[in-house]
């Protein structure tokens, strides 16, 4: 009897490291790792994995390798420090899970703040990113936000299923327990797969799984908010404006 190949999922953790994680670095390290060893258990599926941690830049020095070969998170391989260049992580995340063919892609995002830092990527374009690739029907965005309106910076970059989103206070308890309802939601989806149901068909976070039709971000404005916002000295992070120099709406960074 010919044995059937296990369906593969590429899996990319999209992970804050900016300074306001520092309160939660511990926790956080033990969610990440937690949730690494359950997917490592969990066997339905063949599983590639990307851990792409983001502040002020993108660690670009990691590679997606099959999940039973990913090292635990430690102090010394994550520090938080820095700002928040989280367009410019998503992208990044996407453009290397790509570089693989797998049956379903998953990208898991977790921040605790509101972008500030991106260079290469706006919010146009990683709404364009989000909406390709989920129209292809087998790739999932899921948003963790921490201290945010985690609806409405979903929204933001694109994500319309609000069962994709999920939200936790920057506490101790909380933050373990939102790893933990992550990675029961990959290993769902990882089951989903293996099965042959659309991972798309069900919310991550809940089983409601209910499409939110909401109106096109104005991203233009979007950015101009913020960028006066936090100019005006109204974020807890210094502003570095994702326009570029030669726009009429850039802001000097402050801080």
């Amino acid at each position: 009897m010919t044995k059937t190949a296990k369906k593969r999922v590429s899996i990319a953790l999209v992970l804050d490291k900016s300074g306001s994680m520092d309160i939660v670095r511990d926790v956080t390290i033990d969610g990440v790792n937690e949730f690494i060893g359950d997917q490592k258990n969990t066997t339905d599926t063949d599983a590639l994995f990307l851990l792409v941690p983001f502040s002020t830049e993108v660690e670009m020095n990691r590679r997606i390798v099959p999940v039973a070969e990913v090292q635990s998170l430690t102090r010394d391989t994550y520090r938080p420090s820095g700002w928040t260049a989280l367009l410019d992580a998503v992208a990044v995340a996407v453009k290397e899970l790509e570089t693989y063919e797998a049956d379903a892609y998953l990208v898991c995002i977790v921040t605790d703040g509101k972008e500030n830092y991106s260079r290469n990527t706006s919010y146009a374009d990683v709404q364009r990113i989000i909406r390709e690739r989920e129209a292809l029907g087998n790739w999932t965005f899921t948003f963790l936000g921490a201290n945010v309106d985690a609806w409405n910076a979903a929204q933001a970059i694109g994500i319309r299923n609000q069962g994709n989103v999920g939200a936790f206070r920057q506490t101790a308890a909380d933050t373990r327990a939102a790893f933990r309802d992550m990675s029961a939601g990959a290993r769902s989806l990882r089951s989903s797969v293996s099965s042959g149901i659309s991972p798309q068909s069900v919310g991550y976070y809940s089983d409601q799984g209910r499409d939110i039709v909401v109106p096109d971000v104005d991203v233009s404005a979007y950015e101009r908010v913020q960028i006066a916002e936090e100019a005006a000295g109204l974020s807890r992070h210094p502003v570095d404006s994702p326009l570029k120099p030669d726009d009429p709406n850039y802001v000097k960074p402050v801080g």
